[in-house]
């Protein structure tokens, strides 16, 4: 199922439109659906649509020699193939001479690995001919650090030739949602909190199950596709892979401070600082600081948390009972480790549902406000889950609750009295306490509700 991806497809039609030569670089993790969106893309176009594997260059011309017959209805082309790859830019040259072409080469780093010269190969060829012709080239690529190093990096020979570049992130929760439509906006929250938004991986779990069954069935079984991914993931792009495991199951318990990560795993702080610099570079892990302080990349307050949603589940759940799972007890690991803590687990991913929440109706009539910033706050013992700050000195005070339990009366005290802490600069008579919850509110708290007390519940959420 092809999804959203509204604003990257506008963006590339943008970029095809005219005759002026294009070359876009469009790359991401594999699973992201970057495939699919240029599949999308294609639909009713004159292109040509190849996807590499790992071959040797003689193989990988033939192939591209056969799409390329396809694509032009040249028929020999099948039959009397490129030898190299300036006969295939040649081919080029030739093809969108006068008419528009969309070219996409996909899975471009195997096509880097087969041919070492490519790079500098292609950059002369764009030079010299294929700037001039009405060509739309395509350079995708799942590995990440080899599409930022050999193709949009300082020192690769295709440097300043790129005419755009786009990094495909996993959609967000409402997005991913329209995947599973069919299932209660409950169940929704929950399969994002153990997916993410990657919709390869949102494919696996059946609308028709709960949570508990989709993972015991899709993530717990040894034979299953997302049982073994993470590893899968960062074998593929990282070196020392034992390392990164070590700091992604640090993170996944709870050690978010870099003197604890560094205690963690046994390494000092410039060191395990390095290895989360490239975690955060293949946006898996990222760092946040309370919302209020002025430089993020200086505070001391940073915390790190693994940022994939599926890893964070993945290294919380099933990288650590590896034994019991190749073991084959996969019904325990679920009902005594899983089941019990996978509310709380929940909760922190409910909060960011929330804020995506706020970001997609801000600004409507139904919510006239919009935020210059919004995230969590918090000291040494005090912590809001959602601080808005408005353009207009507007402030938002939000609270999350992923709970059975309807949100009582002493929720909002405990917000009003914490509120009082964050040091921000903010007209108070324009402040907004808005609370969120799983199972509602209770009488109380609903006699509460005007002007400066919102109170957001999951059927709210569910339709934005």
């Amino acid at each position: 199922m092809f999804v959203d991806r509204t604003g990257e497809l506008e963006g590339l039609e943008r970029g095809y439109r005219g005759r002026a030569a294009r070359l876009v670089v469009i790359y991401g993790r594999r699973r992201v659906g970057k495939t699919a969106l240029l599949t999308e893309f294609a639909r009713g176009k004159s292109a040509l649509q190849y996807t590499a594997e790992e071959a040797t260059e003689s193989v990988l011309l033939q192939q591209l020699s056969e799409r390329a017959a396809e694509a032009s209805g040249q028929r020999y082309l099948a039959e009397a193939p490129f030898r190299t790859w300036e006969a295939f830019f040649g081919f080029l040259v030739e093809w969108a001479q006068r008419r528009r072409r969309l070219v996409i080469l996909d899975e471009f780093p195997y096509l880097l690995q087969a041919s070492p010269g490519l790079a500098s190969r292609l950059q002369k060829a764009w030079d010299e001919r294929l700037k001039d012709i009405a060509l739309m080239l395509v350079l995708c690529g799942s590995y990440v650090s080899v599409m930022e190093q050999e193709v949009l990096g300082h020192r690769s020979p295709l440097y300043g030739r790129r005419t755009g570049q786009l990094r495909l992130a996993p959609l967000d929760f409402f997005d991913a949602s329209l995947m599973l439509r069919s299932s209660p906006i409950a169940r929704r929250v929950e399969a994002y909190a153990v997916l993410g938004g990657m919709p390869a991986y949102v494919a696996q779990f059946d609308a028709r199950l709960d949570v508990f069954e989709n993972i015991a069935r899709h993530v717990l079984r040894r034979e299953a596709f997302l049982y073994d991914e993470p590893r899968f993931v960062l074998l593929q792009e990282l070196r020392e892979p034992r390392v990164y495991f070590s700091i992604l199951r640090a993170l996944a318990f709870g050690d978010t401070r870099l003197n604890d990560i560094a205690q963690h795993v046994g390494l000092d702080r410039t060191a395990v600082a390095r290895y989360l610099d490239l975690l955060r570079a293949l946006s898996l892990v990222d760092r946040h600081v309370p919302i209020t302080e002025g430089a993020p990349e200086k505070s001391r307050k940073g915390l790190y948390q693994i940022c994939d949603l599926f890893f964070r589940f993945w290294f919380r759940f099933v990288y650590p009972h590896a034994t019991d799972l190749e073991a084959g007890r996969s019904e325990a690991v679920l009902q005594q480790r899983i089941r019990p803590a996978f509310s709380t687990f929940v909760g922190p991913v409910f909060e960011e549902v929330c804020r995506q929440w706020l970001r997609r109706v801000e600004g409507t009539p139904a919510w006239p406000v919009r935020y210059r910033a919004l995230g969590r706050w918090w000291d040494r013992e005090h912590e809001i889950d959602l601080v808005g700050l408005g353009e207009r000195g507007e402030i938002l005070f939000g609270e999350c609750k992923w709970s059975e339990k309807p949100v009582g009366i002493d929720v909002l005290e405990s917000l009003r009295a914490t509120s009082r802490l964050v040091p921000v600069e903010a007209n108070p008579e324009q402040a907004v306490y808005v609370l969120f919850s799983k199972s509602g509110f209770t009488e109380a708290v609903k006699r509460q509700e005007g002007s400066n007390v919102r109170l957001v519940g999951l059927q709210e959420i569910g339709a934005p």
